[in-house]
């Protein structure tokens, strides 16, 4: 299978893709400033999904991550189909995106009690975000998935039992939890939210192999329609430098 067969695959359930890299985007470029306290690494290490699919810059060499990274973010895409960009975008941004109402208190100077509003941007600040923690979650469920493939083979845990995949699973999730969600490149958003995170996790990387909930997330039948050749052979390919430029040029 060629990644463009892929893509193709993926874009009859979440529309085209289109790819910009960080680089080449203005957006990006201001949200790595507000975020550069805590992660400094925004525009080199992470990939990021608004609406566009923004690679990070130079993410354009052979990794053998760079499928599971697209079927991540793949998942989010279908993730704000589902629920509608609008709630999408707030759930993902909340409660930090309430702290831009402090901006309210400079008409206090026509109405003084407006001034109060300056208060409310102490939401900026890393605040848990359980709605952030749930979407991120149903992503890193691929990466867990990622995990398990690396050590036993993709036709292999597509063929395994639920009792058997759990305690696999789990374990990377726990390390994930760890690394992402208690960590502060990503805002120490999951931060006492050890059980649910873990618990989304598995049950969607369950789901994502026709186990339980989460069926019909694009990247199942991804998966279903491949073997270990095919997918070794996807993972080892240069793929988003090929992509963004495909999309710049378009």
């Amino acid at each position: 299978m060629e990644l463009k067969e892929a893509i193709a695959v993926l874009e009859n359930d979440v529309g085209q893709l289109k790819f910009v890299s960080k680089k080449d985007s203005a957006f990006m470029k201001v949200i790595a400033v507000i975020v550069w306290v805590f992660n400094r690494n925004f525009m080199t290490r992470y990939f990021t999904v608004i609406g566009t699919l923004y690679p990070p810059v130079g993410y354009d060499r052979t990794d053998d991550r760079v499928l599971w990274t697209l079927l991540h973010e793949v998942t989010h895409k279908w993730d704000e189909i589902k629920m509608g960009k609008l709630k999408y975008n707030i759930s993902y941004l909340f409660p930090q995106i309430m702290g831009l109402s402090f901006l309210l208190c400079f008409l206090g100077f026509l109405w003084w009690p407006l001034f109060f509003f300056a208060v409310l941007v102490l939401l900026v600040a890393p605040i848990p975000s359980k709605p952030r923690s749930t979407i991120e979650a149903r992503g890193y469920a691929m990466n867990i998935l990622n995990e398990a493939v690396a050590i036993h083979g993709l036709d292999t845990v597509l063929m395994m039992t639920e009792e058997s995949l759990t305690p696999l699973l789990l374990h990377y999730a726990d390390k994930y939890y760890t690394s992402i969600f208690a960590a502060k490149e990503y805002y120490f958003m999951g931060v006492g939210m050890k059980n649910h995170v873990t618990r989304v996790m598995l049950e969607h990387a369950l789901g994502i192999l026709g186990i339980g909930p989460g069926a019909d997330y694009p990247a199942m039948k991804l998966l279903r329609s491949m073997s270990s050749e095919d997918w070794e052979g996807l993972c080892k390919a240069k793929t988003f430098g090929t992509l963004v430029r495909k999309s710049s040029s378009s």
